[in-house]
């Protein structure tokens, strides 16, 4: 399941038939967040259904290459004070994490080199701030 959903990830944002619904979506989330961020406070009840509208719409796009495919869910409550410790950021077995000093992605499948953000997402590496 893990291959399937790096593979659709990489599909959608390299490929030229993907790209464009890739970036659109990209450019949804960045004005989104940003009107919602701007107005955001703890009584506001827009961020939590939009941001499942937005994962559901994330999710449609990956089902274009795989119909099979969904996001992995990330139980940050197991470890809330050392996150990035998570078995999901394994070098081996997860996403990758970083070690860097400029907080790119250097292991995994979608380290530095081998994944690179779209220029609607800001460009360069993934980074884990």
């Amino acid at each position: 399941q893990k291959t399937e959903y790096i593979d659709a990830v990489k599909t959608v944002s390299s490929d030229p038939l993907y790209q464009p619904l890739y970036q659109t979506l990209m450019r949804k989330y960045d004005d989104g967040s940003q009107t919602i961020a701007q107005s955001l406070d703890t009584s506001d009840t827009q961020f939590l259904p939009w941001h499942r509208y937005f994962l559901h719409q994330y999710e449609d796009l990956l089902r274009m290459i795989n119909p099979t495919v969904y996001i992995p869910y990330w139980d940050w409550t197991l470890l809330p004070q050392t996150p990035y410790q998570n078995p999901i950021f394994s070098s081996q077995t997860g996403f990758g994490n970083s070690s860097d000093e400029n907080n790119c992605v250097d292991s995994g499948p979608f380290r530095k080199g081998k994944f690179s953000l779209t220029q609607v997402s800001g460009g360069g590496c993934l980074e884990r701030l």
